[in-house]
């Protein structure tokens, strides 16, 4: 797949102010519902958080289409197993 799209600099500026900011007002709030005890509407709001890229995205004015959502497990194999077992061998250690 051949990338001949440029991206908006003031489109990328932004995308990272509006995911990095309400991620991290997420993350302060919720740290704040953990020390209050409050651990269920934490993970709550952790799990959602986990869709702030994505409303970065629409935001920011970026089109979700031809961005390639197929992947190429043949041709990425190393890739692939990096991202599989890195984690897990990190959360072993």
């Amino acid at each position: 797949m051949t990338n001949t799209t440029v991206f908006n600099k003031k489109q990328v500026m932004k995308y990272l102010i509006f995911t990095f900011g309400i991620a991290w007002i997420m993350q302060g709030a919720i740290a704040v519902l953990y020390k209050a005890g409050h651990t269920m509407i934490g993970q709550l709001l952790m799990a959602v958080m986990m869709f702030v890229p994505l409303f970065g995205v629409m935001v920011s004015g970026f089109t979700l289409k031809d961005i390639g959502w197929r992947p190429h497990i043949k041709r990425n194999i190393g890739s692939v197993l990096i991202a599989w077992f890195i984690p897990a061998a990190l959360t072993v250690m």
